[in-house]
């Protein structure tokens, strides 16, 4: 990490519990067996915490937080044994804050001092951590629960967000050049509140969705439909079958084919 990458050749694992609590491991040592593969552990929060790396390559020593109390935390692993204060982005006199449990934290994925952390009463911050404010915020009109947010893999002024709210499951597209206060557009086709969201890193006109619904979707962003479901019962034998290379085996990438416009669709799950 940073000034340390040498000694983490695979990075780190974080993990943040549902005590409020940050635990750091050494993932070499975990696959070794190694008796003490535990860097160390923090607790700056209470209640369950949602965490993020940095992506990008100068700051991958940078963790960003957000916890069941409504603060986001950004921790500084320069030596991740021995963990530095945390710092907050928008520190006084800044009166932005959230005032509901944070959800969900998540790094720009072109920017590297920007942060957006999403909350349960439907607010959206989008940290600036070089003016150490709050750059906009988002409101969801209902003050619906913001269960997940992605950014754009390639395009920093776009964001999506998904609401958990059983009678206003959607997800909002929001254009950060065009407007902060009203969604580009929203996606509607889940019947229960939206769990989780992982936007193709390959095609960035492909957005997977899996909702309480126990419907998975892959959208196409332009045609803003789905154009592809994962059947929640797929077994391991009928995965094989059907070409899908394993699905419904432990995996983390799954390859499907669009039905839709016949590509190939490389997604995170």
């Amino acid at each position: 990490m940073a000034n340390y990458s040498a000694d983490f050749g695979m990075g780190l694992l974080a993990g943040g519990m549902t005590d409020g609590s940050i635990c750091l491991w050494d993932p070499s040592k975990v696959i070794e067996g190694h008796a003490k593969p535990q860097l160390s552990a923090m607790k700056h929060h209470t209640g369950a915490v949602s965490l993020h790396f940095n992506p990008t390559a100068a700051s991958n020593h940078l963790l960003a937080s957000g916890g069941a109390d409504a603060n986001v935390l950004i921790h500084a692993l320069d030596r991740p044994d021995t963990p530095k204060q945390p710092f907050v982005p928008a520190p006084d006199p800044s009166a932005a804050k959230h005032t509901a449990e944070v959800n969900k934290v998540a790094w720009n994925t072109q920017v590297p001092h920007i942060l957006a952390s999403a909350s349960m009463n439907g607010s959206t911050h989008i940290w600036d951590l070089r003016q150490k404010k709050s750059w906009c915020e988002l409101r969801d009109a209902k003050k619906c629960p913001v269960t997940d947010l992605c950014w754009n893999p390639t395009e920093g002024l776009q964001i999506v967000t998904a609401s958990g709210d059983d009678a206003n499951p959607v997800v909002s597209m929001w254009d950060l050049r065009s407007s902060t206060t009203m969604p580009l557009s929203q996606l509607a086709g889940h019947t229960q509140g939206i769990l989780s969201m992982s936007w193709c890193p390959h095609d960035t006109s492909l957005l997977l969705t899996c909702g309480k619904d126990n419907h998975t979707f892959v959208w196409d962003l332009f045609e803003r439909r789905p154009v592809f479901e994962l059947s929640a019962d797929t077994t391991a034998s009928a995965a094989a079958n059907s070409g899908f290379g394993g699905f419904g085996m432990p995996a983390l990438r799954v390859q499907l084919v669009s039905q839709a416009k016949g590509r190939a669709l490389h997604l995170l799950v």
